[in-house]
């Protein structure tokens, strides 16, 4: 699946052909998009008129924004061991349902109102990339800390290192990529990159 400025897109042969799957997405542009790891058929579309959700994978697609105080959402996410709890980035700050998306509540504590620009479920917590660094949940996202030393830098994306003695890895904007070590501490990965804006990051 896929997502453009104008709705959601569905591919069923590895890329070659592409299919509308946008029924019931009363807004195109969506923004983001995130799938139950133990349903393939069951999805997330973050848009700028809310969270719409879908369980036939994207031939039909509902809104599932109560309780959100703000539409336009730019991150949704769910968790990979409980499918019942989501999370939502607005303007607002960020968001919580513990019932799939029927409801949704403020889950910003310890945040302080930064925005939220990418999350990550990974060693048992949830990190949350934000315009002012890196920040953890482990208690579900009831509250949020920084990881040891503060980054300082705007995070655009987060991914979970799989090297010995590496953990979050985090592509900033103006810092390259940085890497989370087990002790709290940041180092630069590649100084090649060190003063280079990194959007995405992902590894193999």
């Amino acid at each position: 699946v896929g997502n453009r400025l104008d709705g959601v897109w569905r591919t069923t042969d590895g890329g070659s052909t592409w299919s509308a799957a946008s029924a019931g997405l009363t807004n195109q542009r969506v923004q983001s998009l995130a799938m139950d790891p133990a349903d393939s058929a069951r999805l997330f579309a973050g848009t700028r008129g809310g969270v719409f959700v879908t369980v036939n994978g994207g031939v039909l697609w509902e809104l599932a924004s109560n309780g959100l105080t703000d539409l336009d959402v730019t991150v949704v996410a769910v968790d990979p061991d409980d499918p019942l709890l989501v999370f939502a980035s607005t303007d607002d700050g960020l968001f919580r349902s513990v019932d799939g998306g029927a409801n949704w509540q403020p889950s910003g504590a310890g945040l302080g109102g930064v925005d939220v620009t990418d999350l990550l479920a990974a060693d048992n917590r949830w990190w949350a990339a934000t315009d002012t660094g890196v920040f953890v949940s482990d208690n579900g996202g009831t509250s949020w800390t920084v990881p040891g030393t503060p980054l300082a830098l705007p995070v655009l994306a987060v991914a979970w290192d799989p090297r010995p003695d590496r953990w979050l890895a985090a592509a900033t904007e103006g810092g390259g990529i940085m890497i989370l070590a087990a002790d709290g501490t940041w180092a630069v990965d590649d100084p090649v990159l060190a003063a280079e804006t990194v959007e995405s990051i992902a590894f193999a």
